[in-house]
């Protein structure tokens, strides 16, 4: 039985989120502009600053898990 969606049974919308925090990283890995740890670091700060953003605007509690 074969999975559905991309690599690992992720859905359409779950690629498209790694792609989105992926390929900042590999471009600046490859052009040496910062370090793999470095990019890494800034885009786990990136992503929580969206969710962060993304719970304000649409009012949930903060007392709500993420």
């Amino acid at each position: 039985m074969e999975r559905e969606g991309g690599p690992g049974g992720a859905t359409g919308a779950e690629v498209a989120r790694r792609a989105a925090v992926l390929r900042p990283l590999v471009q600046a890995y490859l052009t040496g502009s910062g370090s793999l740890e470095s990019g890494i670091r800034d885009a786990v700060w990136w992503r929580l600053e969206r969710i962060i953003a993304c719970r304000n605007r649409t009012g949930i509690p903060k007392s709500v898990d993420m």
